[in-house]
């Protein structure tokens, strides 16, 4: 009898350690830390440190998520207004307010580029050409714009981030560090 209830427990122990191999990670996955880097130039201009809020080559700006997203102070033309970040977003967009601010005038400009939103939406925009944008110590020449009169919101896109040496976001901490 004693031989067939140590087989039997064999396959249960395995069974066991299994679930809870399996299990574990699950359990805890509030606790890991995902990180997502997107990185450009050599590796010593890129270098990170394991938190990701500090760049040995260069600048950096590091930005905390509040309710609604990343949200960065941008100086155009002298003028500073906030931006929300969109990497889904393909140009830097500014609302038709800032862009007069700033000293655009999109009255003269009679070609209409074909924008679509989230919801596929179509609608024309602007383009026009940023000589300088600032955030913090970032500092990026000649940025491609756009201005429409439906954006209600100024949006940070990859017309400006695609030109970063790093960005990268930290899961745990919810920061989003922009690296030139």
């Amino acid at each position: 009898m004693r031989g067939k209830s140590k087989r039997r427990l064999g396959p249960v122990f395995w069974s066991v350690m299994a679930v809870l191999i399996i299990a574990w990670p699950v359990a805890y996955m509030n606790d890991l830390n995902v990180t997502i880097r997107i990185e450009r130039g050599a590796p010593a201009q890129r270098a990170i440190s394991a938190l990701g809020t500090d760049v040995q080559r260069g600048h950096a700006v590091t930005i905390r998520r509040d309710a609604t997203g990343f949200h960065v102070d941008a100086e155009v033309g002298g003028t500073q207004d906030n931006f929300l970040i969109d990497t889904g977003a393909t140009h830097v967009f500014l609302t038709e307010a800032y862009a007069a601010r700033i000293g655009f005038n999109t009255d003269n400009i009679t070609t209409c580029s074909k924008v679509l939103d989230a919801l596929n939406n179509q609608f024309c925009s602007k383009r026009v050409l940023i000589k300088e944008m600032r955030i913090g110590t970032i500092v990026m020449h000649d940025v491609v714009g756009m201005v429409g009169k439906h954006f209600t919101k100024n949006l940070l896109g990859l017309s400006f981030l695609d030109r970063l040496n790093t960005f990268s976001y930290d899961g745990r901490m919810r920061t989003l560090v922009l690296a030139q």
